[in-house]
């Protein structure tokens, strides 16, 4: 009998809990929206302005997402900026119809072909240590200062990962999925087109990467695949190298022909 009281009383207790959960965030959904209403107000003073705003900002300098201002609406509420914003973003991604076709023909610039993805232990230490631990990772949750913490321990079952997904030309769903970050960019803040999405992918994933990466330019080098004005993603280069190229270019071209 004791234990179907308690049993009893532990169902009542989870009953009131949830419904407490619920009206505390039936209540705050109510408050940011009495506040949201109040900043589209062009009646509310600038004091009551500013000081809804620092509500909002939780004691931040600079918040990272604001109040956005859509269609004449304040938008405060946390999951429907994520909804604008995805959907903001997603239009952004559709394709373009138009006449474009892939050529029939392809030139081939050599005939060596790569066929393999080659590496070692050695090689995932190398770009496990090579990492930022101050860089965000994905929705895995697993810390860059965690994966260096574990390196030696990882090397092998990442090995025999990376290894079968080669074998089996399958790249992890799972690793596939990223935390879109809104990043603004420049001007208003409160306007959701001044802002742009930055994919936080697991670093698991961009390790093997890295490694098909690492095999692909030695490739392009050993084989000189790549063009000279090619700067861009290229180890020890970068498009500041172009622009003082394009530059030097230029005055040498006004000394030459002064005319």
């Amino acid at each position: 009998m004791k234990n179907h009281n308690r049993h009893r009383d532990f169902l009542e207790l989870q009953r009131v809990t949830s419904e407490v959960a619920d009206l505390i965030i039936a209540k705050k959904d109510e408050y940011y929206n009495r506040l949201s209403k109040k900043l589209n107000d062009p009646n509310t003073s600038t004091k009551t302005y500013w000081s809804i705003l620092k509500t909002f900002y939780n004691g931040k300098k600079i918040p990272v997402i604001p109040p956005l201002f859509i269609e004449d609406t304040f938008i405060s509420n946390f999951k429907s900026k994520a909804n604008h914003f995805n959907k903001f973003f997603s239009f952004q991604c559709n394709p373009l119809i138009n006449g474009s076709q892939i050529p029939s023909t392809i030139l081939y610039l050599t005939n060596e072909k790569i066929s393999t993805v080659e590496f070692d232990n050695d090689d995932i230490i190398k770009i496990i240590r090579a990492l930022d631990i101050n860089k965000a990772h994905g929705h895995d949750d697993i810390s860059i200062r965690m994966i260096k913490i574990c390196d030696e321990v990882l090397v092998k079952p990442l090995s025999l990962i990376f290894t079968n997904c080669l074998e089996t030309c399958t790249f992890p769903d799972l690793w596939k999925k990223s935390n879109i970050i809104p990043i603004h960019k420049k001007n208003d803040k409160q306007n959701i087109k001044n802002y742009r999405p930055v994919s936080l992918l697991p670093i698991f994933g961009k390790i093997f990467e890295r490694l098909i990466f690492n095999n692909i330019f030695k490739f392009l080098e050993l084989h000189q695949l790549l063009s000279e004005k090619q700067s861009g993603f290229r180890p020890n280069d970068s498009c500041v190298y172009q622009l003082l190229s394009i530059t030097h270019e230029i005055f040498s071209a006004f000394d030459t022909n002064p005319s």
